[in-house]
């Protein structure tokens, strides 16, 4: 009879992490499917990134351009660290769900 209660008051805790496993792995799909979307438009990002620091270095060095010179340099910087930021996310996410992934087994 004891065993009936304890087999009973575990049985919820048991589908709580079912469930919560099932959501996990719901959630993980669509991260993976925005992720397939965005990924092939990181080449995009680097060609970008090229063609602004191309822009910056064919102007000639005078008072006028200058402040353009900077600006194009600072947008290629940033598209080049958004790009790493996205990468730096990524791995932590990979190993975030994998340890998460371990621990559920």
């Amino acid at each position: 009879m004891k065993i009936n209660i304890i087999i009973f008051a575990l049985l919820p805790i048991l589908f709580a992490c079912d469930s919560s496993k099932k959501e996990q792995e719901t959630l993980n799909a669509e991260v993976l499917a925005v992720h397939d979307e965005v990924m092939p438009k990181i080449g995009e990002l680097e060609k970008v990134a090229r063609k602004l620091n191309n822009l910056a270095d064919s102007l000639s060095v005078d008072s006028t351009q200058a402040t353009l010179i900077r600006m194009l340099q600072i947008q290629s910087a940033e598209v080049k660290n958004a790009n790493e930021s996205m990468m730096v996310w990524m791995r932590q996410y990979d190993s975030e769900y994998a340890s998460k992934v371990e621990s559920h087994k």
